[in-house]
C-alpha cells in the first residue's frame, strides 16, 4: 500500500510541470517555482518508495514470508520444509530456531513411527506364540508331560506383554498428569542392595565383576519409593543388559552436598555421543537394530527422567562409544528436605 501511494506521489510531481506548461500565460516564477517543487516531490517519493520497495521485498520480508509457509506446512504435518537464512538479523536467528524445531519435531516424528512399529511388532509376536501354544495343548498335539514346559512358555510371554501395557499406562499417566508421589523417608542404601539382588541371576550369567560402595551405611530420602525403585531397576537392568561379557559393573552411592547421588557404571557399547542428547527422549531407542535389547520400546529412561524431574531429583549420563556408561541419579538427602 505504502508502494502505490508514494509512486502516486511520484507521478503528480512529473505530470504537475506538463500540466502548467499547457497555459502559455503562466508566469515564468510561478512555473519555475512549480517546477522545482516537484524536482523535490519527485525526489522525495522516489526516496520513500525505494525504503517501501525494501521493506516489502528485502530479506527479512521474504524471510518472514517463508517463515509464514514453514509454520503452515508444520502444522499439517511436514517437518521436512526448511526456512532460508539471510543475513544476521532477527528474522535469521528467528529462521535458524524454526530449522532447529522443525528437526526436532522430524526426529520425534521418526521416533514415534519406529516405537509403533516395534509396539505392534512386540504384541503381535507373544500374541501368535501364545494363541498356538494354548491350541496345541487343547488339541492334544502337545504331549502331557511337556505341556508345563509350554505353558511357562506362555506365562513368560504373557508378563512381557503386561510389563508394556504397564510402561504405556505409566507413560499415559505421568504425561496426563495424574501419576501422584507419595513421599516418605527411606534408606536408599538397602533400596539399592534389594535391586542389585535382584539381577543375581543376569550377572551369573555374564560373569560380570560387580563392585557395590557406599560413603555410609544407610542414607536416608524423602521420596517416593515405589517411583524411586523403578529408576534404580530400570537404570540397573540397562547396565546389566548392555555389559559386555566378563564387564565390571559398579554401584555407588555417595554424599554430594545436600543431596545422595546413585551412580550405575558398566563397561560395554556404552553410547554414540551423538546420541547423548536423545537418550531421554520419548521412544528413543540407542540400538536402532533391535539386536541388543529385544525387550526395549524407548521408553524406560524416558519414564526415569520424568519420574526424576517429578521428584525434584536429576538424572545425567556420560558415556564413550564401545567402552563404558555411567548414569548418574541424584536425590535430596532427607535431612536436606527437613531443613526447608
Amino acid at each position: 500500500m505504502g508502494i502505490i501511494v508514494c509512486a502516486l506521489m511520484l507521478a503528480a510531481s512529473v505530470a504537475m510541470p506538463i500540466y502548467l506548461s499547457s497555459y502559455g500565460d503562466v508566469p515564468d516564477r510561478i512555473f519555475s517555482l512549480a517546477l522545482c517543487v516537484s524536482v523535490f516531490f519527485g525526489i522525495g517519493s522516489a526516496v520513500a518508495c525505494a525504503i517501501f520497495a525494501a521493506a516489502e521485498f528485502g530479506p527479512e520480508r521474504r524471510t518472514y514470508r517463508a517463515l509464514r509457509y514453514a509454520a503452515n506446512e508444520y502444522s499439517k504435518g511436514n517437518f521436512s520444509v526448511k526456512t532460508p537464512v539471510r543475513g544476521n538479523g532477527d528474522a535469521a536467528a528467528l529462521a535458524r530456531e524454526f530449522n532447529a524445531m522443525a528437526d526436532a519435531l522430524n526426529s520425534l516424528e521418526r521416533m514415534r513411527a519406529d516405537f509403533v512399529s516395534s509396539v505392534s511388532h512386540d504384541m503381535r509376536t507373544p500374541m501368535t506364540t501364545v494363541t498356538g501354544f494354548i491350541d496345541c495343548i487343547l488339541n492334544d498335539v502337545i504331549p502331557e508331560d511337556q505341556q508345563t514346559k509350554y505353558l511357562n512358555l506362555i506365562k513368560n510371554e504373557i508378563m512381557r506383554l503386561s510389563r508394556l501395557v504397564s510402561r504405556l499406562l505409566d507413560i499415559s499417566r505421568i504425561e496426563a498428569g495424574d501419576r501422584t508421589f507419595e513421599n516418605v523417608k527411606f534408606d536408599i542404601c538397602d533400596m539399592a542392595k534389594t535391586v542389585l539382588f535382584s539381577f543375581e541371576k543376569q550377572i551369573d550369567e555374564k560373569n560380570l565383576d560387580v563392585e557395590y560402595a557406599s560413603d555410609e551405611d544407610r542414607m536416608f530420602v524423602f521420596a517416593d519409593r515405589d517411583a524411586v525403585y523403578q529408576v534404580l531397576y530400570n537404570l540397573c537392568d540397562n547396565a546389566v543388559k548392555f555389559s559386555r561379557e566378563g564387564g565390571r559393573l559398579e554401584i555407588s552411592l555417595t554424599r554430594n552436598g545436600g543431596d545422595v547421588e546413585y551412580s550405575v557404571f558398566n563397561e560395554g557399547q556404552g553410547i554414540p555421543e551423538e546420541k547423548l542428547p536423545f537418550i531421554f527422549d520419548r521412544f528413543f531407542k540407542g540400538d536402532d537394530t533391535r539386536g541388543l535389547d529385544k525387550s526395549g520400546y524407548g521408553l524406560g529412561l524416558y519414564i526415569c527422567k520424568s519420574i526424576a524431574d517429578a521428584q525434584g531429583a536429576s538424572l545425567s549420563c556420560e558415556s564413550k562409544e564401545g567402552e563404558w556408561c555411567r548414569f548418574r541419579f541424584s536425590l535430596p538427602a532427607y535431612e536436606q528436605t527437613r531443613s526447608k
